[in-house]
């Protein structure tokens, strides 16, 4: 059984913004994690992030107190750089300059960014990257995340080559001993890392990016870029994901917590001779026979609450923008409408068993939602819409489909919105 890539009932509206004209579904079906995508045609949502001066946005990182650094070709440590006299006199010299975390000092990149996260349940961070005239900002590399390339001004030659690590990983579970570790390694299928080219070795794609343009480039594919008669402005939005071999170490650790088997220590001096290691085969066989789908389906829920928690910034924002709107609804109070444009509360996780389909909010005060299996498909209709009706949800009646909403209204999982003056 292949995993899917997302259900397709799944609204995924900021992805949709970005990579204008393509349909999300058709680019999560045919291109996510598997093939390059360029864009030449422009969009608003592109458009939004276009740059004017790009020392206001480094004046702003450094205000802020964020990560500046200097790049260099051939590669070395990127020099950390405070102050902008000394940015621009690297700048001057011909070196790139790469405003770390990004999302946090320009404003439409922070939406972006706070939009992705939340549909694509992976993390979603941006550096910029600003190279003089006529410049190659990095050596050619490989990525560990994929990446939503956004030219914001000027223009950029991308050469991309071959995949010789197909969907690297980006860190490696750390081990009891490895407290002290940041959790990367840069070993033969972990981490990105700098690429050595052919002399004779021919890009498979060899293209300018314009500005409002892009690129989806997937993690592993090899690429350098140069700027060309004018200076470059482009965001390199990665997404972090979560892989099967973390949902896999998590559904062990949960099983440890029931089966003291999996808790006993391995033999005592191991890492001085492996001789016995062939004995721990059956153990760890049986194991993994233990596996239940109740184990995968806990574990697949804490990743989906950690998820969550980790954006915990966001959902506060979220939460006081939803409690604004009730004050606003409380203030002008009016009957449900069927044809009444509602939305789904953000961050809202739905499980489904044979049985049942329940609602989830990971926040204080929240409680759970249950209902019947014959309400699915209805939920599904609905809950990662951007908005909705009643009259959406054709799966019910008109009085069932009211009294659904109304139930969501009242236990916070739908939010009314205040009609337009």
């Amino acid at each position: 059984m292949t995993l899917p890539v997302a259900a397709p009932f799944l609204g995924f509206g900021g992805l949709a913004q970005l990579i204008s004209p393509i349909e999300a579904q058709s680019f999560i079906a045919r291109y996510w994690e598997n093939e390059v995508l360029l864009v030449r045609d422009r969009c608003a949502a592109r458009d939004s992030l276009a740059l004017g001066e790009w020392e206001d946005l480094v004046i702003r990182a450094i205000e802020k107190g964020k990560k500046v650094e200097i790049l260099s070709v051939p590669a070395a440590a990127a020099d950390q750089a405070p102050e902008l006299a000394k940015i621009q006199d690297a700048f001057a010299q011909g070196r790139s300059i790469r405003i770390v975390n990004a999302q946090e000092v320009f404003a439409p990149l922070e939406t972006l960014c706070a939009t992705l996260t939340s549909e694509l349940s992976h993390p979603v961070r941006v550096n910029i990257y600003i190279t003089p005239p006529n410049r190659q900002g990095l050596d050619p590399h490989v990525d560990d995340h994929d990446v939503f390339v956004v030219q914001m001004s000027g223009r950029k030659r991308w050469r991309l080559y071959g995949e010789p690590y197909l969907l690297p990983l980006e860190h490696r579970p750390r081990l009891q001993f490895e407290s002290h570790m940041n959790g990367t390694w840069g070993g033969a299928d972990w981490g990105a890392r700098a690429w050595k080219l052919a002399e004779d070795e021919q890009p498979s794609l060899d293209t300018p990016l314009e500005t409002g343009q892009m690129f989806y480039v997937p993690r592993g594919v090899v690429h350098v870029a140069s700027s060309m008669e004018a200076t470059s402005v482009h965001a390199t939005i990665g997404v972090h994901s979560t892989r099967i071999a973390d949902l896999a170490a998590l559904v062990v650790d949960r099983m440890a917590r029931e089966d003291p088997a999996l808790r006993r220590s391995l033999p005592l001096g191991f890492a001085r001779y492996l001789g016995d290691a062939h004995h721990l085969v059956p153990e760890v066989e049986a194991a993994l026979r233990r596996v239940t789908p109740r184990a995968v389906r806990d574990a697949f829920e804490e990743l989906a609450a950690r998820h969550i928690a980790n954006r915990k910034e966001a959902i506060e924002k979220e939460a006081r923008e939803a409690a604004d709107l009730a004050a606003k609804i409380e203030a002008e109070p009016r009957p449900l409408a069927d044809d009444e444009e509602l939305r789904f509360a953000p961050d809202t996780l739905v499980t489904t068993t044979e049985t049942s389909v329940s609602l989830r909010r990971f926040q204080k005060g929240t409680e759970d939602a249950h209902f019947p299996k014959g309400f699915e498909r209805a939920i599904i209709e609905i809950v990662h819409q951007r908005t909705f009706r009643p009259t959406d949800l054709n799966a019910l009646s008109t009085r069932s489909a009211r009294n659904l909403v109304r139930h969501l209204i009242d236990k916070g999982f739908v939010l009314r919105l205040p009609i337009e003056s």
